[in-house]
């Protein structure tokens, strides 16, 4: 087989969008929810279809197409390892079905497949060397709530460059057409539904298992159906709930043509997840005509409350947008309608107008975050670090101790193998190689871990890291817009900040315009996406009363100090992050707070919602402050990273006293190995671009370099007490890495 020249980006999994917020004299919330085309018990991705319920996780390349070849046109490459993960089926009697074909070549040996279900490998599969089904039962002993991983382990890996006239640089293991989980017996088939239109009545077409939408547990929800017309007389319709017991609890059944315009109000259980189902052919005396179908119009459900949520802990939600600019969201100045979703948002929530980062890309920055100390005390500065086991305080382990739920939902490329999954029950990990996740798939991930929560009377931590922003910048279909009407000089694939730091594009204004637009109409992506991920909280009754934070972990430069890029430079657009917080009930809601607050805030803020103590943590952090705050406070950052393919290293420390920022670089050399000062420092007030550094001459750097002597000696003093070892990382890591330019 040979293997398709580029990789495509693969398809979006999951939408669920369409809430309106209720107002406090309405309890009522109507979503549209996610829309299950076949029953709960099935789960298919097709790779060519419309969003299904698995979700992929690492180790697959982007989706890829050949047009109509043969009965598919959508595929999937695979490397080494793959996963994909999937919500508990309803049926105890499952198999896993594949319609798979390995990557052959002269000399290649057989390959086989071994799928590991919760980390329990099956046994392995000898595959042939054309297209086939596999079929594998998943032992129900293995099968456990809410969400199920699923591995692929393959006999070799290789690249087409290596083995076969190609200049495919990949390295491949079994390309997927079909992946399903389902109950033993069923054929792989296509949808048999389809939804269409949009507001708050859908059209729908049913044949066979039909529809199933999930429903928020403890509420009371009005479903409503227009017209129902069935394709031939005789056929019948069941409207029924599906308990995560198991259970179905039969709603009505009868003649399609009846359900027209009626109206049920079912009641939920507190525990357990549930879902509307609507069958086509259930209860039918005689069987249906051969291909059934039926047309309705469904209304979206409206969930009511059955009771005032009121808890002694509060849910939080810790939602990081990766390389998200202050600058490009409306409630910090943009001119750009870019991100309506996110200053709603900030109405109900305070904002802190000067928020900044640890450091200026994202492995410091983001272990900053869970561990309330700079980069210098926990260590994890470069790309081959290790968090410690001991000795850096660790956010989701503190509240593991507090009896919270803490799950992870993360499309970082730094996963598990850098330590961060300590503390955390569940760590979800949806990463592609050499291609880019949408939070619209994780958000599916993040779905199904709420909806079949075993205990959802326990407090949840949800650390939820998402890439929207992030290079490559790729906007779709109304995100566009924005780069057409700036078009560049350039070939397409040539937009990319990397390749402009290499070639020096940006000295072409033009250029650097587009590339800019292509980052805001991905902003304009990621503000929706947002906006998505509240209403499913509304939706399932955890917005009102929980800690909800909104943060990103470091900015994007654009040629405002002649580079492109992120994790080379301290300068504000990196350093100066959104940070929006919804503190439970609402508490200071549209409030704006002009102190200076750091990233690294967010534990002991966390941890003072919960009325918890953490000064014998040793934070170097401090809460949040709710209200306006004038106390002046210093804060640092820094930047130590090694060469990369097109930068040299750098190792940079600054340092913000009132208006006066420091950069101190100890290399005296810049990203590109050419000569730079030792220190420069800034006027924030007066020069908040950072265009004009303050001469040698002014006495206001003398108290900048002996506070940065301070830190230095701090930072010397936590490696001689902490220490580094070199490490491997694994192959999949490296790969990973450096087809997102981390790595030479």
């Amino acid at each position: 087989m040979r293997p398709f020249a580029r990789p495509l980006p693969l398809l979006l999994l999951l939408a669920a969008a369409g809430c309106r917020r209720p107002s406090p004299a309405d309890d009522r919330v109507a979503f549209d929810p996610e829309l299950v085309d076949r029953e709960p018990g099935s789960f298919e991705q097709t790779f060519d279809g419309p969003p299904s319920k698995i979700v992929l996780g690492t180790g697959w390349y982007g989706l890829e197409s050949l047009g109509k070849v043969g009965p598919w046109s959508g595929f999937s490459w695979a490397g080494s390892t793959a996963t994909a993960y999937f919500g508990m089926p309803i049926s105890s009697d499952v198999e896993l079905a594949a319609r798979v074909a390995p990557f052959t070549y002269p000399g290649a040996a057989p390959q086989t497949m071994v799928p590991v279900v919760n980390g329990i490998a099956l046994p392995a599969v000898l595959l042939r060397p054309d297209w086939q089904e596999v079929r594998v039962p998943l032992p129900a002993r293995l099968l456990r709530a809410p969400v199920n991983a699923l591995e692929f382990r393959f006999a070799y890996a290789a690249k087409p460059e290596k083995v076969i006239s190609s200049t495919d640089p990949r390295e491949l293991a079994v390309v997927f057409d079909d992946l399903a989980v389902l109950p033993r017996g069923r054929p792989l088939a296509a949808s048999g539904v389809e939804v269409r239109g949009d507001g708050p009545r859908r059209e729908v077409t049913l044949e066979g298992e039909g529809l199933a939408i999930p429903l928020p547990r403890g509420s009371r929800v009005r479903v409503r159906f227009g017209a129902v017309t069935p394709s031939a007389p005789g056929v019948e319709i069941a409207v029924e709930i599906w308990r995560g017991s198991g259970a179905a609890k039969g709603v009505w059944s009868g003649p399609a043509a009846r359900l027209s315009g009626r109206a049920f109000d079912v009641a939920l259980e507190e525990s357990g997840a549930s879902m509307l189902r609507l069958r086509v052919g259930a209860g039918v005396a005689e069987p249906s005509p051969p291909r059934a179908t039926v047309a309705l119009e469904l209304f979206v459900p409206e969930a009511f409350p059955q009771t005032e949520s009121r808890v002694a802990r509060p849910d939080v939600f810790l939602y990081i947008i990766d390389t998200l600019r202050a600058d490009a969201l409306g409630v910090y100045g943009s001119p750009l309608p870019l991100t309506p979703r996110i200053d709603a948002f900030a109405k109900d929530a305070v904002t802190y107008d000067r928020a900044w980062s640890t450091a200026s890309w994202t492995l410091p920055a983001t272990v900053s975050m869970l561990s309330g100390v700079y980069p210098f005390e926990h260590g994890m500065s470069d790309i081959g670090d290790l968090l410690p086991e001991q000795g850096v305080p660790w956010l989701p382990e503190q509240l593991s101790r507090l009896g919270y739920e803490t799950a992870a939902f993360s499309q970082w490329p730094f996963g598990k193998s850098f330590g961060l999954e300590r503390g955390f029950d569940r760590y979800y990990l949806d990463v592609r190689m050499f291609s880019k996740s949408r939070s619209e798939q994780m958000r599916g991930l993040f779905f199904q871990h709420l909806f079949y929560r075993q205990r959802a009377g326990r407090p949840l931590f949800a650390y939820v890291h998402v890439s929207d922003p992030h290079a490559v910048y790729d906007p779709k279909g109304k995100d566009r817009e924005l780069a057409e009407q700036q078009p560049g000089t350039l070939l397409p694939q040539l937009y990319n900040p990397q390749i402009f730091l290499a070639e020096g594009f940006g000295r072409n204004p033009a250029d650097t315009a587009h590339l800019r637009a292509l980052y805001d109409g991905e902003v304009r992506y990621t503000d929706r996406q947002f906006g998505a991920f509240l209403d499913l909280l509304r939706y399932l009754g955890l917005y009102d009363q929980s800690l909800i934070i909104l943060v990103s972990d470091h900015g994007e430069e654009f040629y405002e100090h002649g580079g492109f890029d992120h994790g080379r430079t301290l300068y504000e657009e990196l350093l100066h992050v959104p940070l929006i917080v919804r503190y439970p009930g609402g508490q200071g809601g549209g409030t704006r707070v002009s102190a200076r607050v750091s990233t690294l805030d967010l534990p002991p803020t966390i941890l003072e919602a919960l009325g918890q103590p953490f000064g014998n943590l040793r934070l170097q952090g401090r809460a949040l402050p709710r209200a306006a705050d004038s106390s002046g406070r210093e804060l640092i950052a820094e930047s130590e990273i090694g060469p990369s393919r097109r930068q040299g290293p750098v190792n940079l420390l600054t340092v913000v006293q009132g208006n006066v920022k420091c950069i101190l670089n100890k290399l005296e050399k810049d990203r590109f190995g050419r000569p730079a000062k030792a220190l420069e420092a800034y006027d924030l007030d007066v020069d908040p671009a950072e265009r004009s550094p303050l001469p040698d001459s002014d006495p206001r750097i003398g108290a900048c370099r002996s506070e940065l002597k301070g830190w230095l000696d701090r930072s010397a003093e936590a490696f001689r007490r902490k220490g580094k070892t070199e490490r491997q990382l694994p192959p999949e890591e490296v790969r990973r890495l450096r087809a997102l330019g981390y790595l030479q």
